[in-house]
């Protein structure tokens, strides 16, 4: 599925940032459960080493952070090919193409990703349900 000069397609690169950044959140969640608990100045170690605990709001995380990672790579990679066609092709991208490939990509993930955000944090703060703190946020923040 790689495009015909062998380089990795806009959804291949979608399907990487996806993967990656799911691993990533299932990786740090108990460092941020943390970072959250000491924020809050409740932070116990019994709770800290506890999975039920420190994981809690894992699958609204990964459920989040895989669609800001898949734009995140895909749309950097779209832009750094509509770039270098802009130029002709020929030449490989700059950091100065690179960086703003980057911040295109930025601004288009924040638009999935702040929804989500608000989700996870009230969900690490009062637990729950996914779907009970999504109402509870939409009916508090709109």
């Amino acid at each position: 599925m790689a495009t015909t000069n062998g380089e990795l397609s806009n959804f291949q690169h979608g399907c990487i940032g996806a993967c990656v950044g799911s691993i990533e959140q299932t990786m740090m969640r108990p460092a941020v459960f943390w970072k959250a608990e000491l924020q809050q100045q409740r932070f116990v170690l019994a709770r800290a080493v506890d999975p039920r605990f420190c994981y809690r709001g894992l699958p609204v995380a990964v459920a989040s952070i895989a669609p800001i990672t898949c734009i995140q790579f895909s749309a950097t990679n779209a832009c750094m090919n509509a770039i270098k066609r802009r130029r002709g092709g020929s030449t490989a991208n700059s950091d100065a193409d690179k960086f703003i490939s980057g911040c295109f990509a930025g601004v288009a993930s924040s638009l999935v990703q702040s929804p989500f955000q608000l989700v996870e944090v009230n969900q690490q703060n009062t637990g729950g349900s996914v779907g009970a703190t999504a109402r509870r946020g939409f009916s508090v923040y709109g």
